[in-house]
């Protein structure tokens, strides 16, 4: 019992600690200055990576990794992007682990994607087409660890502003819910805790980013990057115009 109520004091301490430590980073001069050196870092690693490249000793990655990475080049995001690999333990760690264990300021850095599914969904397409079905089903989220995703907001959100909905149609025709894991892989080519919302082998799914991220600072999330192991770090701004994501307001924090 001593131990547990030690460790707990400790947890408690080091929160306090990151707290202390986000209330500077979230100054508007410091956030600056930590995106400047993030950014230096950024350019330093896809260098070197450039590099390895050219002599022949680029590691080997999963497929999924590679798909990101090959993405994040294509958008023009690789040179301001860190893509780390993390120990197979890391979903084992409570959040503010993670968070410490990839350098991000805080635990609402923590980010991942979600794919959500409309039971509702009936084609507007005459040839009902397995990519109609995919574009027009599926929505993907990328919301923080410590918020949860309000279904009605989401609709809002993409009711009139996506492909399978260019006109505002009536909320009975949306069911948003967590996609089967089967229909996710199959729709993003990754696999549980890899999701990234670039990659994809299916283009023209509505990505839609909550707009507490969009308020972080300094403004930058970590996210997944294609395989459970691998994790990037990307700044908001810069994901959310090359990648053409809807900002908006679906979610709220979790309460504790």
């Amino acid at each position: 019992m001593a131990k547990d109520t030690a460790e707990s004091d400790q947890i408690s301490t080091l929160l306090a600690i990151g707290r202390r430590i986000l209330g500077v980073l979230e100054l508007e001069q410091i956030s600056a200055l930590y995106m400047e050196w993030f950014a230096e870092q950024a350019a330093n690693e896809a260098a070197a990576a450039a590099a390895a490249e050219e002599d022949g000793n680029t590691p080997e990655v999963p497929a999924g990794v590679n798909r990101v990475v090959q993405a994040l080049t294509a958008l023009g995001l690789r040179t301001t992007t860190r893509v780390y690999r993390v120990p197979r333990t890391y979903y084992s760690w409570p959040l503010y682990e993670r968070a410490l264990s990839v350098g991000a300021p805080s635990a609402e850095h923590m980010c991942k994607t979600v794919v959500l599914a409309n039971t509702r969904w009936r084609s507007n397409n005459s040839n009902n087409s397995a990519e109609a079905e995919q574009t027009e089903k599926y929505v993907c989220v990328v919301v923080q660890y410590t918020h949860t995703i309000s279904t009605q907001a989401l609709v809002d959100a993409v009711n009139g502003r996506t492909g399978g909905y260019p006109q505002p149609v009536s909320r009975k025709q949306f069911n948003f819910r967590l996609a089967d894991e089967r229909a996710a892989c199959a729709l993003t080519g990754f696999g549980h805790n890899g999701v990234a919302p670039i990659g994809w082998p299916v283009r023209g799914v509505p990505v839609v980013v909550s707009a507490a991220i969009a308020g972080l600072r300094p403004p930058v999330i970590w996210l997944g990057a294609g395989d459970v192991d691998y994790k990037m770090a990307v700044p908001v701004v810069a994901l959310v115009a090359a990648a053409g994501c809807i900002v908006a307001h679906i979610s709220s924090p979790i309460q504790a």
